[in-house]
């Protein structure tokens, strides 16, 4: 099995061909349209690509072990909710109806607090209950997209007041880079630098080689596996923090199909379905192909709909490609 930190930092055939394939996109896309590489459109490439990305970080240390977890959108649209609740909101109803004026900082961390929670409960469902992630995390998708719906009255909720502060980590710049671009930069970096060093990214990998024999080796496996959804259910709160701050509202249905970009981002960034293998530096690439594509289609006038067609052969082509190379490995 590829323990070492050398074998786990290399990104690998899968990762390469993604950033082949990003290189051959954004060209093309160079000389087809004009307002490609416009600053406005950039901006936009940049802080789409940040929310997704950050998510996809913690996407891929669940698969890396042999997982999944398609209860992150629906998470994100929880704590986003959440969070805009507690900032003061004009139409929260239910339990978030009497919230309001509570600080930035506790209204932020009480909402990444309470989507850790959540990918806590999908970790303990994972290795404590031995239910399917897939079946354990839909199940919790169902659930907090309900929550989201009850809490909301099915609206889209809005501030009562402006909050400067709060609307920077969405909309504010360094520079002439996005905020949230920036959070993008630092997360990924702090998981690249772990799955590449840490012992914690050895364990990944080992998890997802073979999870028996990580057992022997004397691996605490479900303690892994659950900091690993524990730590995708609190990207899920920031990622709904930056994208309330970012609209300025937080919506029921936000974050719907975020799921299926996070897969398909991470897959194409060579990071094997089956587990034990996969590189952040790879996931990177895979956002910003997933992100690019659907630009470039607007761009060109190609209606939405053939967008999920697009989304969907990228992915069975990165998975087959995956089996491909499995079966060469042996």
């Amino acid at each position: 099995m590829e323990h070492n930190g050398k074998k786990r930092g290399r990104i690998g055939i899968g990762g390469l061909y993604a950033y082949f394939f990003l290189g051959a996109l954004i060209l093309i896309m160079i000389f087809a349209s004009d307002a490609f590489l416009t600053p406005y459109n950039l901006y936009n490439l940049l802080s789409t690509a940040a929310i997704k990305g950050i998510l996809a970080c913690g996407m891929t240390f669940i698969i890396i072990t042999g997982g999944i977890d398609i209860s992150v959108g629906s998470n994100l649209a929880f704590g986003g909710i959440l969070v805009a609740a507690l900032l003061g909101s004009t139409n929260a109803t239910g339990l978030f109806a009497h919230l309001g004026n509570v600080p930035v900082p506790l209204a932020m961390l009480i909402g990444v607090l309470a989507c850790s929670l959540i990918g806590f409960c999908n970790g303990f469902m994972v290795t404590k209950l031995r239910i399917p992630p897939f079946i354990a995390t839909m199940g919790m998708m169902q659930i907090t997209r309900g929550l989201s719906y009850i809490c909301s009255g099915g609206f889209a909720v809005t501030f009562k007041k402006d909050i400067p502060s709060f609307q920077w980590i969405g909309s504010g710049k360094i520079g002439a880079v996005p905020s949230i671009a920036i959070f993008f930069i630092v997360i990924a970096v702090i998981f690249g630098y772990i799955l590449k060093f840490t012992s914690y990214g050895r364990f990944l990998c080992a998890i997802g080689n073979n999870e028996v024999a990580s057992r022997f080796s004397g691996i605490n496996v479900n303690k892994i596996k659950m900091l690993a959804y524990t730590t995708l259910g609190t990207l899920a709160g920031l990622g709904g923090i930056i994208l309330t701050a970012r609209l300025n509202s937080a919506t029921p249905d936000a974050g719907m199909g975020y799921e299926l970009d996070c897969i398909t981002a991470v897959v194409i960034g060579g990071t094997s379905l089956s587990g034990g293998k996969g590189t952040i530096a790879g996931t990177v690439a895979g956002i910003f192909i997933m992100v690019v594509l659907a630009t470039s289609l607007n761009l060109l006038g190609v209606q939405s709909i053939y967008q999920y067609l697009s989304k969907g052969l990228i992915l069975l082509i990165a998975v087959l490609i995956d089996s491909y190379l499995n079966r060469r490995r042996g």
